[in-house]
């Protein structure tokens, strides 16, 4: 949930920052240089359209991961949600898919605690 929360802080700036940006344009396109107010209309919607790219992408990402581990730890699967996976690469995961599917809860494992998605970080 730390990541989810820092994505809220990151898009809260970014919307301050975008109104500030957005409200002193038309200063700029009303100067000599109206270039930089140009700029800056061209520059919101670029950083905001990147940044919910990114979010969708890492979300899409985050789902295929769980999906794939929960295909290979079908025991686990009701004690991990698609949120766990925002901050563990797709491809991570793909890697790890032969040592999951052998990963078997032994004495040792239940000792230390130890989970499949502890293997994936």
């Amino acid at each position: 949930m730390a990541i989810v929360r820092r994505w809220v802080a990151i898009a809260f700036c970014e919307a301050v920052l975008s109104l500030i940006l957005l409200a002193i344009a038309p200063t700029f396109l009303n100067s000599k240089n109206p270039w930089i107010g140009f700029a800056i209309w061209i520059a919101v919607p670029t950083m905001v359209g990147g940044s919910a790219t990114y979010v969708a992408t890492r979300s899409l990402n985050a789902k295929q991961a769980h999906a794939l581990f929960c295909q290979a730890c079908p025991r686990r699967s009701h004690t991990v949600t698609p949120l766990d996976f925002l901050d563990i690469p797709l491809e991570k995961v793909r890697q790890t898919l032969p040592q999951l599917e052998a990963w078997q809860e032994t004495d040792e494992t239940k000792i230390l605690h130890l989970s499949p998605l502890d293997l994936l970080r």
